[in-house]
């Protein structure tokens, strides 16, 4: 528990995910009710440290209080916002695809063997080239590498709609611009996975696009769901109240 209204208010500053200029503004406003119940605590023979210690327990925790913040504060996603989500989705992708391909695989980082038998670097523009997602061999990197390679990955590629997510007020509306941007970074995906004609490095990267709207989508509403936890458990807890009554 914080002994002190700076302490209480530092730890909720870290904790609330909401613009700048509200964090400060609900800041302010915290610290008001604080200093003002310390000082009728104060004014009634309460040394000051002990009564900012008894006004922040009365206030409640944090975290609790963050998350009820939060769920008043939340952004909502406009066209400018959208876009602008799209456009990091689409980014991430190719950064996070050529960044594993790159670093994670052997195949294509020591593609050319040397005389001796010792495998030689790929020069760096051809092992940019062919690290794209428009490069069919990306794929294969990963796969010589094993399907286990692919999670940290995926999981750097959720990060970003989780954090949206987390401070959307609709909580599909992250998830949706990232996963479109994800797609139109990589226009031609569509083409092998209605292609009759197998091709199993294609078809394998498109469905890899494919999927990464749907992920996208659960990843935002993990974090809408994590965050407004408190919230949701209470309203769950005084229905389970109302029903019993």
């Amino acid at each position: 528990m914080e002994r002190s209204i700076n302490d209480y208010l530092a730890r909720l500053a870290r904790q609330l995910v909401v613009e700048r200029a509200e964090r400060a503004e609900i800041l302010e406003e915290v610290r008001a009710h604080l200093e003002e119940h310390a000082a009728s605590l104060t004014a009634h023979g309460r040394a000051r440290a002990l009564a900012e210690r008894e006004a922040v327990a009365a206030f409640g925790r944090p975290g609790p209080l963050s998350r009820q913040l939060v769920v008043t504060h939340a952004r909502s996603w406009t066209v400018r916002r959208f876009v602008a989500g799209m456009l990091q989705g689409g980014a991430s992708a190719w950064a996070i695809w050529i960044l594993g391909t790159v670093l994670v695989s052997e195949a294509y980082t020591r593609l050319v063997t040397s005389p001796g038998g010792t495998p030689a670097p790929l020069p760096f523009p051809d092992a940019l080239t062919q690290s794209t997602p428009l490069s069919q061999g990306a794929f294969y990197a990963f796969y010589s590498s094993g399907w286990l390679w692919l999670l940290p990955l995926v999981a750097l590629f959720l990060v970003p709609p989780f954090l949206w997510g987390r401070r959307a007020w609709h909580w599909w509306a992250p998830g949706l611009a990232y996963g479109l941007g994800a797609w139109l970074a990589i226009p031609w995906f569509i083409l092998p996975v209605l292609d009759a004609t197998p091709d199993w490095g294609w078809q394998a990267q498109a469905h890899m696009v494919l999927a990464a709207l749907p992920l996208a989508l659960l990843a935002s509403g993990a974090g809408y769901l994590w965050q407004r936890r408190g919230v949701l458990f209470a309203r769950a807890r005084e229905q389970h109240v109302r029903v019993g009554a």
